[in-house]
C-alpha cells in the first residue's frame, strides 16, 4: 500500500549551507502535520534512498 507524501531533506550537516534539507525536516519535526505526511532524513544516502521513496505517492 502506497503512502501520501514524503518529504525527504537530504545533505551533509558538516558542509554548512548543504545540510539545509536536514534542518528543514528538524524544524518540521516539531510542527503538528497531516497523518498523510512523513518526514525523512535522507542524510548523504544518494541512490539508497530508492527502496524507502518508492513507496510514497508524492
Amino acid at each position: 500500500m502506497n503512502k501520501d507524501i514524503l518529504v525527504l531533506g537530504v545533505g551533509n550537516l558538516l558542509l554548512k549551507d548543504e545540510g539545509v534539507g536536514i534542518h528543514v525536516i528538524r524544524t518540521l519535526e516539531k510542527e503538528k502535520l497531516p497523518s498523510n505526511v512523513s518526514l525523512m532524513d535522507g542524510g548523504t544516502g544518494g541512490l539508497h534512498l530508492i527502496s524507502w521513496i518508492q513507496d510514497y505517492d508524492r
